[in-house]
């Protein structure tokens, strides 16, 4: 245990040459499947979800068989799941979690869509039961945020290649409907109990939203939802981060137009209640949604001169005559906005 500050230095060595040995042995992997099933220890857990890990980087787990990878995959989702159910998964250390769930992101990069073409429905009817798997499979996604889809200069071609598969594999029909109509279920079942778990959904939904169609978030019945959510103290900030992220999405300015529109963002807030620029009485609650819907304020406002601009220099078109309605709206509501920021 290295968190022990009785064992000398020799013992740590030994130790530390006697891990390294296993994490270097390209057949350690099944040995440490089996031994992270069957212990109670958070650190042996994490130091067999590190050699199973390795085995991607290695290249190992790319030569395994398509049996071998699913035994490997069920294996650590139906640990989750008893874990769950046995009230240790909520109680497991972050750390471990993590590790656990990049491990499942870097199985479903290697095998998605070819090996395992239900990834994501798998992950999704494993992670559903429990308040600890729901927090595992948000960290996947995020994760998978962090893996594939963000873009890095640094990985190889190959790498990046690989990743952007998955991408145009998850925008094809049924994938990511499924996925956004999951985390409306979520943000729905746990606002009220659970606003820890509906939090954190909102948050990994604003990470998708630049590079997923924009149909599937700005529905009627989502933008109903986040708009009522600006009303509850615990997900308002998250809820305002979705909307920015829609705010904010590239596209062609007809498009763009057209989404301000669709969302009815200028009337929604000039609707939201705001302090007088007077209050000092702003409670630290309440500050970080003031500041966002400030933001979020001069987002909209930027995007609509931006139109007003674009469709300005021809002002026969109705959508000029548009921009401009809108632009006169959002001049006031980034005077609100300028208000707010003077606390």
């Amino acid at each position: 245990d290295p968190t022990c500050e009785d064992v000398s230095d020799d013992v740590r060595a030994e130790a530390a040459t006697y891990t390294n040995a296993i994490l270097s042995d390209p057949s350690s992997w099944r040995a440490c499947l089996g031994l992270f099933l069957e212990t109670s220890q958070p650190l042996v857990r994490f130091f067999c979800l590190q050699a199973v890990e390795g085995t991607f980087s290695s290249g190992v787990y790319a030569a395994l068989e398509a049996d071998a990878r699913a035994e490997v995959r069920n294996a650590l989702l139906q640990w989750t799941i008893s874990s769950a159910e046995a009230g240790v998964l909520g109680t497991e250390g972050a750390f471990v979690r993590n590790k656990l769930a990049l491990v499942l992101v870097l199985a479903l990069r290697a095998d998605f869509p070819e090996v395992w073409p239900g990834a994501f429905d798998d992950l999704r009817a494993a992670l559903d039961g429990h308040e600890a798997t729901v927090d595992l499979y948000l960290r996947i996604l995020r994760l998978l945020d962090e893996e594939v889809v963000v873009y890095n200069a640094s990985r190889p071609p190959h790498e990046a290649a690989r990743n952007a598969a998955i991408k145009d594999a998850m925008r094809l029909p049924g994938c990511l409907d499924a996925i956004v109509e999951h985390w409306y279920d979520l943000v729905q079942a746990h606002a009220a109990e659970r606003p820890r778990l509906a939090d954190a959904c909102l948050r990994t939904m604003a990470k998708y939203v630049d590079w997923i169609a924009i149909d599937l978030v700005v529905s009627d019945r989502w933008l109903a939802l986040l708009f009522d959510l600006f009303g509850d103290e615990n997900l308002r900030v998250a809820a305002c981060g979705v909307i920015s992220e829609c705010v904010t999405k590239g596209m062609a300015h007809a498009d763009k137009l057209a989404l301000l529109r669709h969302m009815r963002i200028v009337d929604m807030l000039d609707g939201v209640e705001l302090p007088p620029a007077a209050d000092l009485s702003i409670e630290a609650g309440d500050e970080d949604f003031y500041a966002d819907i400030a933001e979020l304020t001069t987002d909209v406002g930027v995007q609509l001169l931006t139109c007003w601009e674009h469709f300005g220099l021809r002002p026969d078109t109705a959508l000029a005559e548009a921009t401009v309605v809108a632009a006169t709206q959002a001049r006031r509501i980034i005077n609100q906005a300028t208000a707010m920021l003077r606390h």
